[in-house]
């Protein structure tokens, strides 16, 4: 999204010259009325833009918290694409069923839950809280989060366009790391309640990270097996690891039999299942250890404000004051769908 040709827009709009006047841009020519819509719609698909991501496996995943289709198409042939998207951590999107909200869906229910984790609102600056959820079924409700980005006289009379790169960037991270750690703390809270210890029996480390990979997938498959979710062997297995990991994880993903021929493990490779692995940087993810999910099933996140922008102009500073809200729930309805597992 090129961020300066919003901003060339936005100084349009905002100089007293120019200010309610209609603007060409190649072509096209908008009204008042259009500019403010297409400066909203633009900057909601530059603050979406990195929820188009790549899976482990280098293929594309268009995940549904992402950019609605709506706001590409609006913006398409006004602004060109020519900004490197940065790219966020959007990884725990692997492990949660979405579910689809429609207009005055506020909540959902979760049902057969014997134990889990709800997702409650996070006051600005404080931690996530979690609430223990049981019963046969549990309602599940979204709640808004928002951003209030003020954009100063002096940003646009004085054409910083800097300032105001700076102010995007700064927002859509916001964004993306409150969605992040909202979601992987979900999923370390209930893997908390399943832990697998770190075998020392092998001779070296390839061996004990096998031998302790295999432990879980049998652990979480056993205990997964009557829950109504299909063949454990047909599972979609995802591993949330700490980075620091990531070079012994996959030489015990990659290794073979005859590699280990000779060995104490024999031919004994890790287990033949679908398990995706991704190394995240947040901080929910535990030190040297790993989170294994099952996914989809009792895991669930639903959003229904996908995006939100609303504006006004302070005439006390002669600031301009918009806000970006989103709206989700998330919650974790069978703690058994989630194994912390260490390594060390």
């Amino acid at each position: 999204m090129n961020l300066e040709k919003i901003f060339q827009l936005m100084c349009h709009m905002r100089d007293e010259d120019t200010q309610g006047t209609n603007y060409k841009m190649g072509k096209v020519t908008l009204t008042p009325p259009q500019q403010e819509m297409v400066v909203r719609k633009a900057i909601q698909a530059f603050v979406h833009e990195p929820a188009t991501i790549l899976d482990s496996n280098r293929k594309l995943a268009i995940q549904a918290f992402g950019t609605s289709s709506d706001v590409q198409a609006l913006t398409h042939d006004i602004f060109s694409v020519t900004q490197p998207v940065a790219q966020y951590d959007l990884f725990w999107q692997q492990a949660f069923k979405t579910i689809t909200l429609m207009k005055g869906q506020l909540s959902w229910e979760i049902g057969d839950v014997s134990a889990g984790f709800v997702m409650v609102k996070v006051p600005e600056g404080q931690k996530v809280n979690f609430e223990g959820i049981s019963g046969s079924a549990v309602t599940v409700t979204v709640d808004k989060y928002g951003m209030g980005l003020g954009i100063t006289w002096e940003i646009i009379h004085g054409r910083k366009l800097y300032k105001f790169l700076d102010l995007m960037e700064f927002a859509r991270s916001e964004i993306y790391n409150t969605w992040a750690d909202v979601h992987y703390d979900l999923l370390a809270t209930a893997g908390a309640t399943n832990q697998i210890a770190y075998d020392a029996t092998g001779a070296n480390a390839l061996e004990k990270d096998i031998i302790t990979i295999n432990t879980a997938l049998q652990a979480i498959a056993e205990d997964n097996k009557d829950s109504g979710y299909g063949d454990p062997n047909s599972f979609k297995y995802v591993f949330y690891l700490d980075p620091v990991l990531e070079a012994r994880i996959e030489r015990a993903f990659r290794v073979t039999a005859p590699d280990l021929a000779g060995t104490a493990l024999g031919a004994q490779e890790i287990l033949k299942r679908n398990v995706s692995r991704y190394y995240s940087y947040n901080a929910e993810i535990p030190t040297n250890k790993g989170l294994l999910v099952v996914s989809g099933n009792k895991i669930q996140n639903a959003i229904y404000l996908r995006e939100l922008g609303l504006s006004k102009q302070e005439i006390e500073s002669l600031n301009e004051l918009r806000t970006y809200w989103t709206a989700f729930g998330a919650a974790i309805g069978d703690n058994d769908q989630v194994y912390e597992v260490a390594f060390a």
